[in-house]
């Protein structure tokens, strides 16, 4: 996605979900979902191992040590298989950390209404509350694929927002040689950041603030 599409994309899903009767958790949660791929670029089966364990919301940190794989659609969270993929990353954003409590605080009233409290999946920050079990990227591609049907627009899947969060960042100057290591690239898929050079730690800092500057406005609507 370009720029313009992906304000275009939040824009439409807003819309959409206006057109939904009462408080629905699923649009926070999808809202939730959605805006933190788009703003950290990490994969789709590590935002649905999440833990809220993995989001320290007073330092304002977000872990990644595990991702989701599927087989035969049985899913699997495990650690992963390279070093390069774990990692610690800021965020700087007030936004996402504001979307994610918003969340947090909705996940736990619809666990009360489902009777889910202390439940198996209770602490996974992304899962199919009802339905007591943890999302699959189909899942999610397929909310992804009815929701670009009823804007009239051309269809992605969740990795779009991983491959527009490269692509946005590598623009700039500050951060485009950077990159790998914080979204977690190993050797074999560096293409993308192949211009990654060795800098010190702060760097990681400096792109979740160039995010915060350049993805927030094209995601935040209103």
């Amino acid at each position: 996605m370009t720029a313009t599409e992906l304000k275009e994309f939040f824009k439409g899903f807003e819309e959409q979900s206006k057109l939904k009767k009462g408080s629905d958790s699923r649009v926070v949660q999808y809202k939730a979902l959605f805006s933190l791929l788009a703003m950290t670029g990490i994969r789709i089966g590590e935002a649905l191992a999440l833990n809220w364990s993995d989001i320290d919301f007073n330092k304002k940190t977000l872990t990644i040590n595990k991702i989701q794989v599927e087989l035969k659609r049985k899913v699997n969270v495990s650690t992963p298989k390279t070093a390069d993929s774990t990692r610690v990353l800021p965020i700087s954003s007030d936004y996402l950390l504001e979307l994610l409590k918003e969340w947090k605080v909705a996940q736990k009233k619809t666990e009360e209404k489902f009777n889910r409290v202390g439940s198996e999946y209770s602490g996974v920050v992304f899962y199919n509350i009802a339905q007591e079990r943890r999302y699959i990227n189909s899942t999610i591609n397929y909310k992804l694929e009815v929701l670009c049907e009823s804007m009239g627009r051309e269809k992605f899947t969740a990795h779009a927002f991983r491959h527009t969060f490269i692509t946005l960042l590598t623009e700039y100057e500050t951060t485009k040689n950077k990159l790998s290591k914080y979204v977690g690239h190993v050797k074999k898929d560096k293409s993308m950041t192949d211009n990654y050079t060795h800098t010190s730690p702060n760097y990681i800092i400096e792109i979740a603030n160039k995010a915060d500057e350049i993805i927030v406005p094209l995601i935040k609507v209103g």
